[in-house]
């Protein structure tokens, strides 16, 4: 579970506060990151 809570810390951490987003490259690194911890359970491997 720490490790999940870690990817979600690091978008949240990216949020830039004018735009109140984070940055496409870092939620398309979190994105990958989960895809490889769960590639093998193919529902979760978007």
């Amino acid at each position: 579970m720490p490790l999940i809570v870690d990817m979600i810390d690091d978008v949240i951490a990216d949020i830039n506060p004018e735009t109140k987003t984070a940055t496409e490259a870092k939620i398309a690194a979190v994105r990958a990151e989960v895809n490889k911890m769960m590639k093998d359970y193919p529902l979760f491997a978007w």
